[in-house]
């Protein structure tokens, strides 16, 4: 049937019938989906995916036409095919157990942990410090998985200070997001610190996250310039959303004891930093010009701020220590007697990073096979290219779907989602519709 249906005025049989397809899945997107959050927020727009991790809704923000993914855990309600201007029912609030993850409550939960909890216990007196590295590029080098095994170890072995070594030059914001989050779980029983040799970009994330902040000679820290978790295809709704990512992690900054408007001077060009020597001969930071006799302008509306050792620390911003040791630290920090927990913290990391590093490796291949067996079927001139390659698309989401569950386990299921996400993807279930319509199409002709 392939070959007698290429020949003659029947070539054209596919293309028409892929047109009917698409004009009949259109007519079925024409009504308005709604999402509701469990914050009470409402989105309306068109949903291109939904699984059980996120929903990736068309929509429009701030005026302008938008590509928005939702977290799964912030939906309370999903409504589909509602027409006009019709009311949706209220989200139920979420209940108490429910914990949702949105910034607001992660923050509630990090001020009340930073203020109230008391100093971890030490044993004889003597603090037990563990040593875990950040080196090289964050989603490169530096995975959430060694992280978490490093703090889990810490807080089973009566770790009471953990102190993070950064050389890196930043990388991508879902491992750094994923790492302060996991800083975030073991908050209670363990006491941070950074330790700088050069933190650029996604590295202010964890650094942020940390009680103190300590450059070694010659370091740097900063530069991060914006940060887009998803790529919306419009700069001035990136530019929004870097402004809210902006204020969130300043707000992190603050409960933790680090001053606001160093971190958006450090993500926003359009922010400045000014100090002020107070009457104590202190330097205090302002995020514009004070009009004070002693003001210096730090970082000015056209650049993104980018500190040196000395200068963090004339400003009150980070700790100078002498050298680079764990010994230097402790000195600088006042950390008083204490002991080394050995070196379980490196090798855990390097271990799980070879780890999450083939794993990642594994979903880049998988992707890019659906993005062929998808052009495949895109390109297709006969049916059976076409419903060939969305079964082999299908046999790759399969491979995708227990993928994302070794992903889980490494905590990088952020990245699984964002590669997905990227391509804009089909699910199994739109597959299986668009070949169950394919047959059918397929069945009536003569």
């Amino acid at each position: 049937m392939g070959r007698r249906w290429m020949r003659g005025p029947r070539r054209g049989t596919l293309g028409r019938a892929a047109a009917a397809l698409v004009v009949g899945l259109a007519g079925l997107a024409q009504a308005e989906d709604v999402v509701v959050k469990t914050d009470g927020k409402t989105y309306r727009g068109t949903i291109v995916s939904d699984d059980r991790r996120t929903i990736v809704m068309d929509t429009v923000l701030f005026g302008i036409n938008t590509r928005l993914t939702i977290d799964r855990r912030e939906v309370a309600r999903v409504v589909r095919g509602v027409e006009g201007d019709a009311p949706v029912a209220d989200a139920t609030p979420p209940s108490a157990d429910e914990k949702p993850q949105d910034p607001g409550a992660i923050l509630n939960r990090r001020s009340s942990k930073r203020s109230d909890r008391p100093a971890p216990v030490k044993r004889d007196g003597r603090a037990l410090v563990l040593e875990v590295p950040l080196i090289g590029g964050f989603g490169s080098e530096i995975f959430p998985a060694g992280i978490a095994a490093a703090l889990e170890y810490a807080e089973e072995h009566g770790v009471t200070d953990v102190v993070f070594r950064i050389d890196s030059p930043g990388g991508s914001v879902w491992a750094a997001e994923a790492i302060m989050n996991i800083m975030e779980d073991h908050a209670d029983a363990l006491r941070y610190h950074m330790l700088i040799e050069s933190a650029i970009s996604a590295s202010i994330w964890p650094t942020f996250s940390c009680d103190t902040i300590s450059m070694a000679p010659g370091g740097t820290f900063g530069g991060a310039v914006v940060y887009r978790m998803v790529e919306t295809g419009s700069a001035e709704v990136d530019m929004k959303m870097n402004s809210i990512l902006a204020a969130e992690l300043s707000a992190l900054a603050e409960v933790n004891g680090h001053h606001p408007v160093i971190v958006k001077a450090m993500m926003l060009s359009s922010a400045q930093v000014w100090a002020a020597e107070n009457d104590t001969g202190a330097w205090e930071l302002f995020d514009r010009d004070p009009g004070l006799p002693s003001a210096v302008e730090i970082d000015g509306p056209d650049s993104v701020l980018t500190l040196t050792t000395d200068q963090a620390a004339d400003y009150g911003i980070a700790r100078k220590l002498d050298g680079k040791s764990l010994e230097d630290l402790g000195v600088a920090i006042e950390l008083g007697p204490w002991d080394d927990a050995g070196d379980y913290g490196h090798e855990i990391v390097e271990k799980l990073a070879e780890k999450s590093s083939d794993l990642q490796s594994e979903i880049h291949a998988t992707s890019s096979l659906i993005g062929y067996h998808l052009s495949r079927y895109n390109e297709a001139s006969t049916w059976q290219d076409a419903i060939g390659g969305l079964n082999d698309a299908k046999k790759q989401l399969a491979v995708l779907t227990r993928l994302r569950r070794e992903a889980e386990k490494l905590r990088m299921d952020r990245f699984v989602d964002l590669i997905s996400e990227s391509d804009n993807r089909m699910t199994i279930r739109q597959i299986d519709e668009r070949l169950r319509r394919l047959h059918a199409i397929r069945r009536s002709r003569p």
